[in-house]
């Protein structure tokens, strides 16, 4: 996606409450999340059992001269839902790509299908 795009998109979510993180657990620039169904956690009243994670791979930002033209100015997003109730519990993780054509509705309609 390109700059103008991506920064349509972080208005988006912030109106969605999502928050960015300087977190790097897969090797992306930095995370924008959000959990959900805190308020109802039958099994832990202390989280959320899923949590949307869009981890953002910032190529402009990057002095990368091996990549190739089309992608220096490209804003790679990739999707992960986490489902965790409770704190021992290990995750279970679905994947999923941004296309053009993306919105976050259909990402949270996703997550919560499988959760």
């Amino acid at each position: 996606m390109n700059n103008e795009r991506f920064e349509r998109l972080k208005i988006e979510l912030s109106k969605r409450r999502y928050k960015i993180y300087e977190q790097h657990l897969y090797n992306e620039d930095y995370m924008i999340c959000k959990g959900f169904h805190r308020e109802d956690n039958k099994w832990d009243d202390t989280r959320s059992p899923y949590h949307i994670m869009l981890l953002i791979y910032d190529y402009p930002k990057k002095n990368l001269p091996n990549l190739p033209i089309d992608l220096r100015n490209y804003i790679g997003v990739e999707v992960r839902v986490n489902i965790s109730r409770v704190m021992d519990e290990r995750p279970i993780e679905m994947t999923l790509s941004w296309n053009d054509k993306t919105t976050i509705e259909e990402i949270e309609l996703y997550a919560e299908c499988f959760y």
